[in-house]
């Protein structure tokens, strides 16, 4: 019984000495929102955490979640009102994302990857759609709001590595989902950057 413990326990070890384990810091898909309407700027896209696991020099997976912020602008059309108001709100997002990373080893500090997974994103209570009804007859389009729905996509992704120590590095990538529509909440591209640690 001992000696199998001893197997168990030493295979166990190994395994935890061999595996390279990381969590990451990233942002998203950032930019400047400037001037417009109401002339305000601010900054839109938004930062996460993750974290990853690799099976071998060539094979790993990852999970992460981010808080992402973006702005539109509403024009809202008011019963009785002549007068269309336009204003700026945020829409916050917290998409999840799954993935599978195969990467392409070599000599210098610099690890190239492709990934492949599965994205999913809760709409927000704010988020909608603007709708335009055409009836046969001579009257003026009809224009409402319908509240949009969740979204869950593949998604395929590629991006690099660079070790700056064995245990920290920079992490560039860039994702895209399978999916058809891009929406006010979720765009169908973003590109992020993140620092790596390994404890």
């Amino acid at each position: 019984m001992r000696p199998r413990l001893i197997a168990v326990a030493t295979l166990f070890l190994a395994t935890a000495a061999l595996a390279d384990d990381r969590f990451h810091i990233f942002l998203t898909d950032v930019g400047y929102v400037s001037g417009g309407e109401t002339s305000r700027s601010q900054w839109s896209g938004g930062a996460g955490l993750g974290y990853s696991h690799s099976f071998n020099d060539r094979w790993s997976a990852s999970a992460s979640i981010a808080l992402e912020r973006r702005e539109r602008v509403i024009t809202r059309f008011v019963a009785g009102d002549s007068i269309p108001t336009t204003h700026r709100e945020n829409i916050d997002a917290y998409p999840v994302d799954v993935l599978a990373h195969f990467r392409f080893p070599n000599d210098s500090r610099w690890t190239p990857y492709l990934s492949g997974g599965v994205h999913y994103v809760s709409a927000p209570s704010n988020a909608f759609r603007t709708v335009y009804l055409q009836s046969l007859q001579p009257l003026p389009v009809t224009e409402f709001e319908q509240r949009q729905a969740n979204r869950m996509s593949a998604e395929l992704g590629a991006g690099v590595s660079l070790r700056i120590t064995p245990r920290m590095g920079l992490q560039f990538d860039l994702k895209r989902l399978l999916h058809s529509e891009s929406v006010q909440f979720d765009p169908l591209t973003r590109g992020s950057v993140g620092l790596s640690f390994k404890f």
